[in-house]
């Protein structure tokens, strides 16, 4: 169990990676967010707490958005995220005076989580083929791998 839940924390930043330049357009052009910030880390003590990415804006906005980035949508990320979201001033005290949303990016999520995470409030960001752009020009020729 462990190596493939080790397996499926490398595919998770390795989603969160491909899928923030995707988020970052969506915080400053749908949200007006001016501060974003992925990988967001919080130490007090011996407890800790990451966000994927923390934004925020000052002045006349005075919001900030939560985002967690998960290559499952499932309903152990949605408990997090409900954890996350009812902590999120215990460990930001310094934007108590913000209106915070929470947005959740994914890649694989079944009707039953999407419209969980709907219900909870959350913004859902599906993170699809669009997002990806082939980079190999018209006539390249793939290595072509058989069974020996």
């Amino acid at each position: 169990g462990k190596q493939i839940g080790g397996l499926g924390n490398k595919f998770g930043t390795f989603a969160e990676g491909l899928a923030f330049s995707s988020i970052r357009r969506v915080l400053r052009e749908t949200f007006g967010m001016e501060t974003i910030t992925p990988g967001f880390e919080i130490q007090k003590g011996a407890e800790s707490e990451e966000y994927d990415v923390v934004a925020y804006s000052n002045g006349g906005k005075n919001q900030g958005v939560i985002v967690e980035v998960k290559s499952l949508l499932d309903f152990r990320a949605i408990t997090q995220m409900e954890r996350k979201m009812d902590r999120l001033f215990d460990w930001l005290p310094e934007h108590r005076e913000k209106a915070f949303q929470g947005i959740i990016a994914y890649v694989h999520g079944g009707k039953d989580e999407r419209e969980a995470a709907i219900e909870k409030g959350w913004h859902l960001i599906h993170v699809g083929e669009d997002l990806f752009h082939l980079e190999t020009k018209e006539g390249f020729q793939p290595r072509i791998y058989r069974s020996k």
